[in-house]
C-alpha cells in the first residue's frame, strides 16, 4: 500500500481517467444494445414498446399514470400494451405520435424516412 486508507477511493488522475473510460464504455454498450433493439423491431407492437421506453424513461414511478393524465387513456391499458398483453389501440398509437411527433413515421411504418423528407397532410382526391 502506498499511503492512504486501505479501501478508500483512489482520487488519482489515473484512477479518474480509468473510471471515465469505464463509464464511456458502459454508455457505448448501452447505445449499441439500444441500436440493436431498434433494428430488430419489425412490428408496430415492438416499435410501440420501444417508444414507450423512451416516453417513460424519466418517470421511474407513475409512468403509466402520467401517460394516462396526458392522454385520457387508462394507465392499465398503457401497461397492458407495453407488456404486450394487448395490442396498441388506434387511440394509443395516435397519442404516442402526438407525444413524440419526431418518431411518428418510424412508429407506424418502421421507416426513418429520407433526409429532407417533409411530411404533408393529404389533400382531397379530385377525380
Amino acid at each position: 500500500m502506498t499511503g492512504g486508507i486501505e479501501g478508500a477511493p483512489d482520487d488519482s488522475p489515473r484512477a479518474q481517467s480509468s473510471l471515465e473510460d469505464a463509464e464511456r464504455s458502459l454508455e457505448e454498450a448501452k447505445d449499441s444494445l439500444w441500436a440493436a433493439r431498434v433494428a430488430d423491431a419489425q412490428t408496430l407492437e415492438e416499435r410501440f414498446t420501444l417508444l414507450l421506453d423512451v416516453l417513460t424513461r424519466n418517470a421511474a414511478y407513475g409512468a403509466w399514470s402520467t401517460l394516462s393524465a396526458e392522454t385520457r387513456i387508462s394507465a392499465q391499458r398503457w401497461r397492458a400494451a407495453y407488456s404486450q398483453h394487448q395490442r396498441p389501440t388506434p387511440d394509443m398509437i395516435s397519442a404516442a405520435c402526438r407525444l413524440a411527433p419526431a418518431h411518428a413515421l418510424w412508429l407506424v411504418t418502421g421507416s426513418t424516412g429520407e433526409p429532407g423528407l417533409v411530411q404533408t397532410v393529404p389533400t382531397r382526391f379530385k377525380g
